[in-house]
């Protein structure tokens, strides 16, 4: 019957002690990005009473994650005044840049609002998007992640109370395949439970060379 040998058997443990100790590694890594966004809403003019506005200036967007397109500002109406949209389109542009702004691609993205908002607060309007879309300018010509990894929730608007306007963030997320969480580290506890099996493995194989000699 084959048995390891006490110096293979400790490299063996010490090697996967080793590996046990090793620090997380990410399967791939995450990218940021600088962008702006710019909004409108069709087929309105005079004081708007559903408006959008984007991030001005550049905001940072890592990959994958959350990022916020810009915010829907319904204004004041009177107390009893209903507000209906049916199917009435919204657009938002997107511009990211890369890290060194050598190039930047045109998320366009469209869709509509539909439902209704009230004067006094209430209301079950919602912004759904139906199409996104990318343009990739510069000299790679390359977006940095495909239109169909940018994802957008059907947001609900809410709508002013009195004189107060009502805020809605409009939100975005990236969702790319093959990029995810570290690794998990080893849990401390698990880590000293071996290191103890493994020094009281080494103590009993000394005393047993000490009885036999």
């Amino acid at each position: 019957m084959w048995r390891m040998t006490p110096r293979l058997a400790i490299a063996t443990l010490t090697a996967t002690l080793a590996i046990a100790l090793a620090p997380a590694t990410k399967a791939h890594a995450a990218a940021t990005y600088s962008y702006t966004t710019t909004g409108s809403i069709s087929g309105m003019s005079g004081p708007l009473p559903i408006q959008f506005f984007g991030t001005y200036g550049t905001s940072p967007m890592t990959t994958p994650g959350s990022f916020t397109l810009g915010e829907f500002i319904t204004n004041p109406l009177p107390p009893t005044a209903t507000l209906t949209y049916n199917n009435t389109p919204f657009t938002v542009d997107v511009v990211v840049h890369d890290a060194t702004n050598y190039y930047s691609t045109d998320y366009k993205i469209t869709g509509d609002l539909n439902g209704s908002i009230t004067g006094a607060g209430t209301g079950d309007m919602v912004a759904t998007a139906l199409s996104i879309t990318a343009t990739a300018g510069g000299v790679s010509g390359i977006p940095p992640f495909p239109a169909s990894a940018l994802q957008i929730t059907p947001q609900a608007i809410n709508a002013p109370d009195g004189s107060v306007r009502g805020f809605t963030t409009l939100t975005a997320q990236v969702l790319i395949s093959g990029i995810g969480p570290p690794s998990p580290a080893p849990e401390p506890t698990s880590v000293a439970i071996f290191g103890a099996a493994l020094a009281g493995w080494a103590i009993r194989r000394r005393s047993r060379s000490k009885a036999a000699a």
